[in-house]
This record gives structure tokens, C-alpha cells and sequence, in this order.
């Protein structure tokens, strides 16, 4: 049986950049939905209960990238798991290492807000893929932004796997809207287009607490109105190189 990689919808799809300790993760977006069906949190992902070879994300060929991008969410570089779906052996690796728990563990709350907010953070309805700077209070991404993504576009969390499944965004200022337009990034522009729920301003108290570094914010706890959870929460930024002339 040969094993393959899961297959690319566009080549470009599959660029993910280094991680650099203490300056934000660098990653590729273009999730058109951040589907999760087929995926059980109380099982390990490296097992057919936790994600299943015969239905759901894997079994769909225009739901695979979801797969794909989850496991990238969840694990660290040099981690993967290996599904057997159609009679190939597809192998999914990880990247950020957001709950390295999960592979051969289960996935508790803690573990599914950090997944959750990654996969929203990622997803992009116009397929383009578009890096961007993740930043998070978590010690796999850090806080820190780079000078060559400097523009704070959104901070995202909810829980893709309880049974509401909550998505929530908090949008940055209009220059940010408007780059991210330019971009092609679609979630923050339009997000009910993307089926999330919007906030205006993520550090409106009480709705998220915030971190400083060097000057820059980065949401935490966010808490969306009516739910009183805190919820893990990834904030997003990006260049502003787009649409200059040069």
C-alpha cells in the first residue's frame, strides 16, 4: 500500500513558514469551511474513533484540507498520524503543536478552543492562500509581531467541536478591513459570509483581556456576548504590502 500526502487543491496551499520562537508563527490559510465531522475530542487522532477513515472530513474529497489543516493545528513539526482512507495511506503532519496531547490522548476543552481557533483563524472562503502571523498566549506561538506583518487584522475563538459551535471574531480597525480585503482574506471583510458571529473591538472590556508586546495587543480569553466562557484565542496579523504599486 502506498502512503501519500494528503492531496493539495493548489500547490501554493501547502506553504507553511518556520516557526520562530518569541516572533508569532507563520502559516498558510485557505480553509473554506472549518469542518471537524468525523472527529471525536474524547478519542486520539491517530485512531479511527478519533478520526474516522469511513466518514466525515476524511471520506470527502472537498473536506480533506480540513483534516489536513487540524492536524497541523494540533501537532508539532515532526509529528504526524497516518489514515487509511480509499485504500491509500494518507499521512497528515503537524506543525504548530497546539495540543500535542491529542495524538495519542484525548482532546479536552482546553485542547478544543486552541484547535478551534486556529482552524478560524485559517479559514478564507475565497481559497486564497494568504500567510499570516498567528500570535497567541500560548508557548507554541507567542506574542511577539514581526515588523514585516505588523497590521492586527482579528482575534478568533469558540469551540468547533461542542455541540453550539460557536464562531467568534473580533474585527482589527478599517485600515486592517481594508488590507485584508486587498489580501484576500475574506473572514474579517465579511465574516457572516464566513458564519461568524463579529465583535467590533476585542479589547472593549470585559469582552477579552490583552497582552502587550512591544507595544502591539494580543487578545486572550476572549468572551462573546451570552456566553460566558473564556475561550482560547488566536490573533491574526498581516503585511501591508498589499496594493502597493511597487
Amino acid at each position: 500500500m502506498m502512503a501519500c500526502e494528503a492531496p493539495e487543491a493548489d500547490p501554493l496551499d501547502n506553504l507553511v513558514l518556520s516557526k520562530r520562537a518569541g516572533v508569532g508563527n507563520w502559516i498558510n490559510n485557505g480553509l473554506h469551511v472549518p469542518e471537524v465531522s468525523g472527529i471525536d475530542p474524547a478519542h486520539p487522532l491517530s485512531t479511527p474513533q478519533g478520526m474516522s477513515e469511513t466518514h466525515g472530513v476524511l471520506a470527502d474529497p472537498d473536506t480533506l484540507a480540513a483534516a489536513r489543516y487540524l492536524v497541523e493545528c494540533a501537532l508539532p513539526t515532526g509529528a504526524s498520524i497516518v489514515k487509511h482512507v480509499g485504500g491509500d495511506a494518507v499521512v497528515l503532519g503537524g506543525h504548530l503543536g497546539l495540543a500535542p496531547e491529542w495524538e495519542d490522548g484525548s482532546c479536552d476543552e482546553d485542547c478544543q478552543q486552541w484547535v478551534s481557533a486556529c482552524m478560524l483563524a485559517r479559514t478564507n472562503i475565497s481559497d486564497q492562500t494568504v500567510v499570516i502571523s498567528l500570535h497567541a498566549d500560548h508557548p507554541n506561538i507567542g506574542t511577539a509581531t514581526h515588523p514585516a506583518y505588523p497590521i492586527y487584522e482579528a482575534s478568533y475563538f469558540g469551540n468547533l467541536f461542542s455541540t453550539s459551535a460557536p464562531k467568534y471574531i473580533c474585527t482589527g480597525s478599517a485600515e486592517a478591513t481594508a488590507q485584508a480585503d486587498l489580501a484576500g482574506r475574506t473572514c474579517s471583510v465579511d465574516p457572516e459570509s464566513c458564519d461568524f458571529e463579529e465583535f467590533d473591538d476585542c479589547f472593549q472590556l470585559p469582552r477579552c483581556g490583552a497582552i502587550f508586546d512591544d507595544g502591539d495587543p494580543t487578545a486572550a480569553d476572549c468572551m462573546a456576548e451570552g456566553d460566558p466562557t473564556p475561550y482560547n484565542t488566536i490573533t491574526t496579523y498581516i503585511t501591508a504590502s498589499y496594493g502597493d504599486d511597487d
